[in-house]
């Protein structure tokens, strides 16, 4: 979690005829000129709202988060869910497997404090990532959703990629790939940037 910028558009004419009386008559100024096209124009103010980022709203189940759907976009036509979890902190873990491509990956969804509700963090994530020893870093996809991006640490698990996708509104969106015997079967980490994308752009309401 594009932009839809909202454009406010306001229209101000006004045009005032003065009549004076004198001596009990009603006089008409000599000349009066109508307000030209171009200088309407030239009066009309224009707003532009502030753009905020979508809301995202937290899935019930796999399907809700329609994570097939974003999976197929990156694995064989073979690729089906093989399993669908519960994590111990309320999150959803979507597992999927391909025969063909050798390889497993799994979609987690979750909810809590992100990075991504934190003031200025596009500007200041080198910072957070160097104090807090993390790997966070920006694509443009992600930036237009108000998004922040992780490496996930895979533990002993040499085979695969891992990343993290904070959304504003306190949603995050992990992506794990797995391949059966080397990592080159796994996705590689622009596929990983994109599926993460892919799967918040799912859950915008």
């Amino acid at each position: 979690m594009p932009h839809r910028p909202a454009r406010l558009l306001a229209l101000t004419a006004a045009v005032t005829f003065a009549l004076t009386a004198c001596g009990g008559e009603e006089a008409v100024p000599e000349e009066e000129t109508a307000p030209t096209e171009e200088a309407a124009v030239d009066e009309e103010p224009t707003t532009e709202a502030e753009e905020a980022p979508p809301e995202f709203a937290f899935p019930e189940d796999c399907d809700a988060a329609g994570a097939l759907d974003v999976v197929r976009d990156y694995q064989p036509a073979d690729v089906e869910r093989v399993n669908e979890e519960t994590t111990d902190e309320g999150g959803i873990r979507c597992l999927f497997g391909s025969h063909e491509a050798q390889n497993g990956v799994n979609l987690v969804y979750s909810e809590g404090f992100t990075l991504a509700d934190m003031p200025d963090i596009e500007d200041n994530y080198e910072v957070v990532a160097e104090s807090q020893d993390r790997e966070l870093y920006l694509t443009d996809r992600a930036s237009e959703l108000g998004g922040l991006l992780e490496i996930s640490d895979m533990g002993e698990v040499d085979t695969g990629r891992g990343a993290l996708l904070h959304l504003p509104g306190g949603v995050f969106v992990a992506a794990m790939s797995i391949g059966r015997d080397d990592i080159d079967q796994a996705l590689t980490e622009e596929e990983m940037d994109e599926l993460l994308v892919d799967a918040a752009e799912a859950l915008i309401e």
